[in-house]
């Protein structure tokens, strides 16, 4: 069959046909399939339009991975930490704030209310049963009883230890320490028990000041200044100085009260004149009328026997003589045994003394 050719004339049966497709097509008819549109041919066209990404799915998951990451990094990691730190912290804060001896404390108050007033109530039950007077004359009257130092002796070196006194012409009553008599009472000769207290100098002028510290009688405070002046003096090494202040301590302490000691004291001597020397020697004579020497006694006896050379008149001495050392300006008669021996001897005075005063008011 022959193709239609342009210039041919159309059947109009067939014209008609064609412009009826063309109105079904304008009102949504499906057009033929020589007219449906091609999908293949579409995507080309999409496909020339867009650039292809490959990475477009890792960027969106990462991208969903930062948004949590962000959320983090932008939030405080340790807040959890540092609140339970903080909440820790508050008790403790107050535990180092408040005081944690309050208890204690508070105990120990409701414990010394009840105990003070019973402390108070002892005290006056004692104070109305002991008058303060008898108390003090109690307590001074123990001054009289035998030195501390001399207390671990046995009576049987009392003897001995009474020839040393008065062959040395120092006092061992008080002062120095027990350790210092003990080693005196081994040596045979005055020299070497001069040299042993020469040896312990510093010990022997701190013993003196200790015992000096016990007299406190009004009375005798003046004295007491002066030999611890002396021995400071003895301390620094100018024994000469001490020595003479101590024999016008010890000659004025005796003029004053010591006379009177004596004469109360050795009731029994016989005292051949008024001066000091003699006062010593009628009260030394009285150690051979006694059998036995009562402890009470053996701080006296040894007094009165280192004072009978630092009175006596004698114009040579091997030990402290007050005479001589007031009297007669000397090199011979300042040696530093001497200020020793001077020194023990007026600490010595002094604490018979104010126990002598005390007792008697």
């Amino acid at each position: 069959m022959r193709e239609p050719q342009e210039g041919d004339e159309r059947d109009p049966d067939e014209s008609d046909v064609v412009g009826k497709r063309e109105a079904s097509h304008e009102e949504g008819a499906p057009l033929p399939s020589d007219s449906m549109p091609d999908p293949q041919a579409d995507d080309e066209r999409a496909t020339s339009t867009l650039i292809y990404d490959p990475l477009a799915g890792i960027r969106a998951s990462v991208a969903q991975m930062q948004i949590p990451l962000a959320q983090m990094v932008a939030a405080d990691p340790l807040a959890g930490i540092r609140a339970s730190v903080a909440q820790m912290q508050t008790p403790l804060a107050q535990m180092v704030a408040a005081d944690p001896l309050a208890g204690i404390r508070a105990s120990v108050a409701q414990m010394q209310t009840p105990l003070s007033a019973l402390l108070r109530g002892l005290a006056e039950q004692a104070q109305n049963a002991f008058p303060h007077h008898l108390l003090q004359q109690l307590t001074k009257a123990k001054r009289l009883l035998a030195p501390e130092n001399l207390r671990h002796l046995r009576p049987t070196l009392w003897p001995w230890l009474l020839r040393i006194s008065a062959k040395d012409g120092v006092c061992l009553g008080w002062a120095p320490r027990a350790e210092i008599v003990s080693a005196l009472l081994v040596m045979r000769t005055s020299q070497e028990r001069h040299q042993l207290l020469l040896n312990h100098r510093k010990e022997v002028v701190d013993d003196s000041a200790e015992s000096l510290r016990e007299v406190d009688h009004p009375e005798l405070l003046q004295y007491v200044k002066l030999a611890e002046e002396a021995a400071m003096c003895i301390r620094d090494n100018r024994d000469a100085a001490a020595q003479a202040l101590l024999g016008n301590v010890l000659d004025s302490c005796m003029r004053e009260h010591g006379h009177n000691w004596l004469t109360e004291h050795f009731t029994n001597a016989q005292f051949l004149g008024s001066g000091s020397h003699k006062m010593v020697s009628g009260a030394l004579a009285t150690q051979a009328q006694i059998p036995f020497l009562r402890p009470a006694m053996l701080g006296p006896y040894l007094l009165v026997a280192s004072l009978k050379n630092a009175f006596a008149g004698s114009p040579r001495q091997s030990t402290f003589n007050r005479h001589l050392g007031a009297h007669k300006a000397a090199m011979g008669n300042y040696r530093s045994e001497f200020a020793l021996g001077a020194l023990l001897v007026t600490q010595a005075l002094l604490r018979q003394i104010d126990g002598h005063l005390w007792a008697q008011s």
